[in-house]
Formats: C-alpha cells, sequence, structure tokens
C-alpha cells in the first residue's frame, strides 16, 4: 500500500509499507525561478546527477568564477549555451509573439533579426527604442554578446515575450 500525503509547506509524505516495515519518503515541492540561471543550473547538475566541480573543468573555468557568473546571470547566449553543453542539455532562447509565431535561433543576431522582421520593426528602430546609437546597437549585434537581461528587454521593445530554459533528453524544460 503506498499512500502520499500532502501539507501546507509543499512537502509529501509518501508512506509504503513492505515485508511489515513501514517506509516513509519526504519529499519537497521544487519551485524553480526561470529568471534565476544559477537555481536552474543547481537544478540541472541535480538532475543529471554531476557536480559544479565536472562543469568547470568541462568549461576550463574556476568554480569561484562560474558561481560568481551563474549568480549574477550576466552570461552571454553564447557563454549559455557552452554552459548547457557541458550540463549535457540545450539552452532553448526564444521570442514568442502574441500571433503563436515563435522564433528561437542559435545566435542571438538571428534571433533579433528575425523576430524584428516578423514584427516588422527595423534594426535601426529597434536601437532607437532601446535608447541605443545604431552603431552601438550594429557592433553589439555583430559580436552577439547580449545578456539574458538584454534580451528580455529587446523582446519587450519588439513587442513578444521572452523564455530561456534548459531542454533536458528526456524534454523537461528547466
Amino acid at each position: 500500500m503506498k499512500v502520499n500525503i500532502a501539507n501546507k509547506e509543499q512537502t509529501s509524505y509518501d508512506v509504503e509499507v513492505i515485508d511489515g516495515i513501514t517506509h516513509i519518503t519526504i519529499t519537497e515541492k521544487i519551485v524553480i525561478d526561470r529568471a534565476d540561471f544559477e537555481q536552474r543550473v543547481k537544478v540541472v547538475l541535480l538532475l543529471t546527477n554531476q557536480s559544479q566541480y565536472e562543469i568547470c573543468r568541462k568549461l576550463g573555468v574556476l568554480q569561484s568564477n562560474f558561481l560568481t557568473r551563474c549568480r549574477t546571470g550576466k552570461l552571454t547566449f553564447d557563454e549559455q549555451r557552452r554552459i548547457a553543453e557541458a550540463l549535457g542539455c540545450k539552452i532553448v532562447v526564444k521570442f514568442t509573439f502574441d500571433d503563436g509565431a515563435e522564433y528561437i535561433a542559435e545566435t542571438a543576431r538571428q534571433l533579433i533579426v528575425d523576430s524584428c522582421a516578423h514584427a516588422k520593426i527595423t534594426l535601426t528602430e529597434l536601437s532607437i527604442r532601446l535608447g541605443k546609437s545604431k552603431q552601438t546597437f550594429n557592433s553589439k549585434l555583430n559580436n552577439g554578446r547580449f545578456t539574458d537581461s538584454e534580451l528580455a528587454d529587446i523582446a519587450n521593445k519588439i513587442g513578444c515575450t521572452y523564455s530561456n530554459y534548459f531542454e533536458l533528453k528526456d524534454g523537461t524544460h528547466i
């Protein structure tokens, strides 16, 4: 017999009697803030049974630097992709429009250019909406070094929503 009992604190107790012995398993519901990159990395590490040390070794970075960069969330599109590859999953960065159109790209430039075309906004107009000079924005667009918060702001200025998540091999989104 297996019984699941949940309480207000989002903790559940699985009670199972096996060969006359009562086994109680305590589990907690995990709520993930998708805006917290560090938290998402830690969850993927747990789910894939990897250590931070292993990932840092794969990336060739110091553990303290890795944790600081993840905590601040100021990682570029390419850095997030390299971290996802080291974790054994992929990062999905997409813009979604109210009409259901979704743009997922391999580069920040491709994502922004395709989304602007869909919204019928020129890159010059987008740079104005962002309060950046055309030259500064084009330089950033060409090197593709946008942070998560910058991409979220760009999506907002284009008129769509921004999503960023890890996709595990089994299809789970973190």
